[in-house]
């Protein structure tokens, strides 16, 4: 198994996680390569690679990158054929803690934890929900909410009461989509909030105006709207996470834009944000993604004269080579991570080899390095991260990214980017390799 065995092991730390199990199928693996040569090239197996572009399961972690079996950022010790850090094949050995299937899908996942944002305890006038009842399932509209009282049901003798953790909610009957005469009461924790995957039928807005337009979440722009009603506070790290690699929320998390509400939210909280003008860039994609530029201010509006605080260039244009003090750090954290066998992981070191040649980067790329800072500066406030003797983890993982030259360049550059485009009024960028509308 020398195939593998050698300096040039990138996937050495994660092959000694594995359990005892998981390395001899792993030597199986090195032990009929070594027999059969490389095994997509072997008649009889299957080997089923998928690149970066077309592997679904990348995002929880089931990818060449978190394999025991990489030799390097593109080369495996069992195929032939080169292989990306987000790509993945069939015979994929991956320690117990790199995959994490919650995560599976960012984005039509993300789609269908929305209604696990709008239960019961958030129940509200204006929401659409449906209940269990002797002729089957009832729907109708919430049209009041007592939290501590009671409420009398008009035209019966019908009374219920609410308390905080089980409210009381006043509910118009709907039936064929058209509202009913008829009102009824049920405790919250009785109803389900009405939601569907991308669209809804459901009457919105007040009740004395109905509109059965069916909409979708983007288009939304309905504050009492059961399923498209999302406010900042609503979304966890988790949900800001797949957002930011999304492009629908800025790397830190910060600023999510999936609705016209938070749309309009975001215009409106704009001034509290860290750096304006990267906030503001991001505002405007969304409002043109969500194909509502005509809620931002005057002065952010294509037509209107913003070019002096958004740079009209293309993304193309903006240098993306590492610098030299970058380049240093990451050659420094990767003599640190052999010397100590220890920091950073298969990526990162695949990431300090471009930074240490100062090869050009892509944007992607620069975007997972902001990233990468932005979530992991808090280490440094972790023990021996000045320990020049034995450094943490922390800190080595950290020089393999550039180190804090590594973090301002990519900060800068990243905004770079998002300056070039936001500046962008037609609709053909989008298609190109850089788009993260995809």
């Amino acid at each position: 198994m020398d195939i593998i065995k050698s300096a040039e092991w990138e996937g050495e730390p994660l092959y000694n996680m594995l359990s005892e199990d998981e390395k001899a199928f792993a030597d199986s693996l090195l032990k009929l390569t070594e027999e059969l040569g490389p095994l997509d090239q072997s008649e009889g197996i299957w080997i089923g690679y998928e690149d970066g572009s077309t592997n679904q399961n990348a995002s929880i972690g089931v990818k060449c990158g978190n394999c025991a079996l990489h030799k390097s950022a593109v080369a495996c010790a069992i195929i032939s054929q080169q292989i990306e850090e987000e790509g993945a094949c069939r015979l994929a050995v991956i320690p117990d803690g790199y995959v994490n299937a919650d995560m599976k899908n960012s984005g039509e996942e993300f789609m269908e934890m929305i209604p696990e944002m709008s239960k019961a305890d958030s129940v509200r006038v204006g929401q659409m929900v449906s209940w269990n009842s002797s002729g089957g399932t009832a729907r109708g509209k919430v049209v009041r909410v007592v939290r501590s009282g009671s409420i009398n049901v008009p035209n019966s003798d019908f009374t219920i009461t609410g308390t905080p953790d089980n409210p009381a909610a006043l509910i118009r009957i709907y039936r064929d989509g058209k509202p009913t005469d008829t009102l009824v009461g049920h405790r919250v924790d009785t109803l389900r909030v009405s939601t569907s995957k991308a669209h809804h039928d459901d009457v919105i807005g007040n009740d004395d105006v109905p509109n059965t337009r069916a909409h979708s979440m983007e288009e939304c722009d309905d504050e009492n709207c059961p399923q498209h009603n999302m406010n900042k506070k609503d979304y966890s790290d988790r949900e800001r996470q797949m957002l930011a690699r999304r492009d629908m929320a800025l790397p830190d998390g910060s600023f999510p834009i999936v609705t016209v509400a938070d749309l309009r939210n975001a215009i409106q909280s704009v001034g509290r944000a860290s750096n304006y003008a990267r906030a503001r860039n991001h505002i405007i994609r969304r409002a043109e993604s969500l194909n509502r530029m005509d809620l931002l201010p005057e002065d952010w509006k294509p037509k209107s004269k913003r070019a002096s605080s958004v740079e009209k260039r293309d993304v193309s244009d903006i240098d993306l080579k590492p610098t030299e003090s970058m380049a240093n750090n990451a050659k420094r954290g990767l003599e640190l991570r052999s010397k100590f066998g220890r920091g950073g992981t298969a990526v990162g070191v695949a990431r300090a080899r471009d930074l240490s040649n100062r090869t050009n980067l892509s944007p992607e790329t620069v975007a997972r390095m902001y990233s990468f800072f932005s979530r992991h500066e808090v280490d440094k406030k972790g023990k021996d991260w000045d320990n020049a003797e034995r450094p943490s983890n922390g800190k080595i993982a950290w020089l393999l990214w550039g180190g804090d030259s590594g973090y301002a360049w990519s900060k800068q550059k990243w905004e770079a980017i998002q300056n070039a485009r936001a500046s962008k009024s037609d609709e053909t960028w989008k298609d190109s390799p850089f788009s993260f509308y995809k």
